[in-house]
């Protein structure tokens, strides 16, 4: 997996779920098995929203050709992935996120490591000074 493609799989992702998770609702609020209220409905609505940007942004920046800019936005991508993933964890101990939840463990963890993967053959690949 090179750059281009991780940025057009995140993208994709972030943006589907981005966008189901803003207009969807409460049907995706039931589907994570949190309490249909008010407050849950429009706190899931801001998170949809914030995914379907981080999605944007991740597929916009998928023609990136500087190695060092490349590298900051894949560190930013792995600290956002492990954020979630906490976040995602902590929901499903506590017991406020049902089973399904796993599946954003999954495809945080999933993209996290791609972008691990793509950082290290970036890092390999890039030229050194003086050679």
């Amino acid at each position: 997996m090179n750059f281009r493609s991780l940025s057009i799989a995140s993208g994709v992702l972030g943006m589907a779920f981005g966008a189901a998770i803003t207009l969807v609702q409460p049907f995706m609020t039931r589907v994570y098995g949190l309490p249909i209220e008010a407050a849950n409905v429009a706190q899931a609505r801001g998170f949809g929203g914030l995914l379907f940007v981080w999605g944007l942004i991740a597929f916009m920046m998928r023609d990136v050709r500087d190695r060092p800019t490349q590298r900051l936005l894949l560190i930013a991508n792995i600290v956002g992935y492990l954020i979630q993933i906490a976040l995602t964890l902590h929901g499903i101990q506590s017991g406020v996120l049902n089973a399904l939840s796993w599946s954003s463990v999954a495809i945080y963890a999933a993209l996290m490591a791609a972008s691990g993967v793509v950082m290290r053959g970036a890092s390999l690949a890039a030229p050194h000074p003086g050679r």
